[in-house]
């Protein structure tokens, strides 16, 4: 008897057409049957709700966490995913710089200073992100935060690479 439910096994047979073998993630996730569905429920939702916030910089904010969180699946996901968003891979590699680097943004570096806040639990300066974004946005961010300080943190406490 597989561990799995019916729908994750579709997902787990899907990710092996399309790479080759399942993502190792999933085979975790899906232990877990109808939390898994939620949490892919959650990230469709996350990422089609209609926000100020661009999909490179989101890309970004995700690569990002995963970086600060040192998963290596989601740094490599999250990093083809921002050059699929437009960001070129020089920003990508200086996302732990870019504070200091001029190739962000000043409202990029708002963004990425909220998520790093989030991330290492420290306090964010809401109101620099304030002068930006509208509330509702920043709540839309901080669970787009959030969610991927969940996912890479699952991964990286299990060694999932």
């Amino acid at each position: 008897m597989s561990p799995y439910p019916w729908y994750i096994r579709l997902l787990i047979w899907n990710q092996k057409r399309r790479y080759g073998k399942p993502l190792e993630p999933t085979l975790y996730w899906g232990r877990l049957g109808s939390a898994a569905l939620y949490f892919m429920l959650l990230f469709r939702a996350l990422k089609r709700a209609k926000t100020q916030v661009p999909e490179s910089l989101q890309t970004l904010v995700q690569t990002l966490v995963s970086k600060i969180n040192r998963c290596s699946f989601c740094t490599d996901l999250n990093s083809e995913l921002a050059k699929c968003a437009g960001n070129d891979e020089d920003k990508i590699a200086k996302l732990l710089q870019y504070k200091d680097s001029e190739l962000f943004t000043q409202s990029e570096k708002a963004v990425l200073a909220y998520a790093e806040a989030v991330t290492l639990n420290q306090k964010a300066d809401l109101k620099g992100l304030r002068e930006i974004y509208d509330e509702q946005t920043i709540i839309q961010l901080t669970a787009l935060i959030a969610f991927q300080n969940m996912s890479s943190k699952f991964n990286t406490a299990l060694g999932l690479a």
